[in-house]
């Protein structure tokens, strides 16, 4: 089976169907060596794929999103094709894997203690707000890199130009001049759309965000009316998944009543 962020990325990206197992693997390739210092191993076989798929583009006229990356690099000439193939690169581990923890985070939080997955399913005014209490407290990326683009001072420091940082997102997400009790998952949460960071913050916001809600919250939709029994199988213990500053379940067992079944 593909992650359902995988399936939806390819698909706007105009990736064929019969090259998506491999896209994934290239995906999960890039996610596991993005602090590393060496290169993927498959890095040949992706550039080489993405290559393909920009000639193909070029040839065979479309609206995916390739297409559109591609009008930005040959009608205005700002993306070279390192650029291309490199803006790929990160669509790919941007789109994919952070989407993919938010939903098992999303589906943790509401079958650890399975009277939150009743109430939402009894009461869909809740769905909006339990994605972003999701996103909020146990963000897809719990800390993001950045560099001071001059001196800036934070409390008794000073952080130099040019220094490296990391932004503790999940810290800030728990802020309690923010959000009243931080560090309960709380259905009933409203208004904080707007004020966590999980997906930064002005010049830097997520240009995914919208996606990433999207699928949130059809998901859920979708569940809650397909897997009414859905729960987590006995003796679940929670385990987070990485690399470094990602954050997800590294599992999520589930037992279910398939939807033929029931009918």
């Amino acid at each position: 089976t593909i992650p359902l962020p995988a399936v939806v990325f390819c698909a706007i990206l105009g990736i064929p169907h019969e090259d998506r197992s491999s896209f994934l693997k290239w995906s999960d390739e890039a996610v596991d060596h993005s602090y590393r210092p060496e290169p993927p191993p498959s890095e040949g076989e992706f550039r080489t794929y993405i290559q393909e798929q920009i000639e193909r583009a070029r040839r065979e006229p479309g609206t995916t999103l390739l297409h559109h990356l591609i009008d930005e690099s040959d009608g205005q000439g700002r993306l070279s094709t390192d650029e291309l193939v490199a803006a790929i690169r990160i669509l790919i581990i941007a789109g994919n894997e952070t989407t993919a923890n938010l939903l098992a985070t999303l589906f943790h939080q509401l079958l650890v203690d399975r009277s939150r997955f009743e109430q939402v399913r009894h009461d869909r005014s809740l769905v909006n707000r339990v994605v972003e209490e999701a996103l909020r407290y146990d963000p897809p990326l719990n800390w993001v890199p950045r560099v001071a683009a001059g001196e800036c001072p934070l409390g008794e420091h000073t952080i130099p130009e040019g220094h490296r940082v990391a932004l503790g997102v999940g810290i800030a997400n728990r802020d309690p001049q923010v959000f009243d009790e931080p560090d309960e998952f709380r259905l009933d949460r409203a208004g904080i759309h707007s004020k966590h960071l999980t997906f930064g913050y002005g010049e830097h916001y997520c240009l995914g965000a919208g996606l990433a809600r999207i699928e949130g919250r059809t998901t859920l939709e979708t569940v809650l009316d397909l897997l009414p029994d859905l729960a987590l199988e006995p003796g679940y213990e929670y385990a987070p998944k990485g690399p470094v500053m990602m954050r997800g379940a590294d599992r999520l067992p589930v037992t279910y009543t398939h939807p033929e079944a029931a009918s």
